[in-house]
């Protein structure tokens, strides 16, 4: 492999991660309705006490969610490169 395909090829697999998860993360909260990862839990922390949080409804919050996902891939070793 040349160097500049490793490039590329981290730059596709990134592209191809970031929308695998996208595409998962719509699907459970739109589709679904679920929160199967645990965002609800780690969520939770972020209010004073159980109180707060059953107010602000994270179930249908979750539902409106909106994504961002970012992508960091890099190919350490692929055993020779041919550098021109």
């Amino acid at each position: 492999l040349l160097e500049e395909d490793i490039y590329k090829n981290e730059e596709r697999i990134e592209g191809y991660i970031k929308e695998a998860i996208e595409k998962f993360l719509y699907k459970t909260s739109k589709e679904t309705g679920t929160d199967i990862i645990g965002f609800g839990t780690r969520a939770k922390k972020e209010f004073s006490d159980y109180g707060e949080f059953e107010k602000f409804n994270w179930h249908d919050a979750y539902k409106t969610a909106e994504f961002q996902v970012d992508a960091d891939f890099t190919i350490r070793r692929t055993g020779l490169i041919i550098k021109k």
